[in-house]
């Protein structure tokens, strides 16, 4: 998957180099919130490349990884959405801008090997398990622009995953959609 969104962003790039400030990288960090709830909050880091097609139109690539610690377990669940959007940007003053995407993608979680204790002493472990579903990213935010190629921001997603199962010696152990609310502090790079 991640190959087939670097040959995105590379035919996207190439479509466009002629024309000035049409292409987008935008990278960002922040806090994450995530359902169902024996989750702890967590971090999100993303990275997004956008061509707009008009001044207020384009469309491009989204990778966001997620990781949440588990209640009761020793390591961390890592959740990664990856996918395309439709982006829309419209200034409120001359150096402030509404952006809103959406897109739709693969939504994986890494859940880690763990061990069940049983009352009766006896345990079982439980393999690393990775499910994945289509997912879907619904994002709003500010943007200054601090230069006519830098600009800092503050973003609003949410993300979410179809149902995921959670497999294990051929046995469903759960089966959950997981959605997360995601609060980031945004730069963006245009040329």
């Amino acid at each position: 998957m991640r190959k087939l969104v670097l040959l995105i962003i590379v035919v996207l790039s190439f479509t466009g180099v002629a024309s000035a400030q049409k292409n987008e990288i935008g990278i960002k960090l922040g806090y994450s919130l995530i359902k169902p709830n024996d989750y702890d909050p967590g971090t999100i880091f993303g990275l997004s490349y956008t061509r707009y097609f008009t001044n207020t139109i384009g469309m491009g690539v989204t990778l966001n990884g997620f990781t949440y610690n588990v209640r009761g377990l020793e390591d961390n669940l890592i959740n990664t959405f990856d996918g395309i959007h439709v982006a829309s940007r419209f200034h409120l003053a001359d150096d402030l801008l509404f952006t809103a995407k959406f897109g739709i993608g693969i939504y994986t979680c890494s859940y880690p090997e763990f061990t069940i204790l049983f009352e009766n002493g006896s345990t079982l472990d439980v393999p690393e398990m990775n499910p994945y579903a289509i997912g879907y990213m619904i994002n709003a935010g500010l943007r200054y622009d601090i230069t006519e190629r830098f600009g800092i921001g503050l973003n609003l997603d949410y993300i979410g995953s179809g149902s995921l199962e959670f497999k294990a010696f051929g046995i469903d152990l759960a089966e959950e959609e997981q959605k997360s609310i995601n609060i980031t502090l945004a730069t963006t790079f245009r040329f």
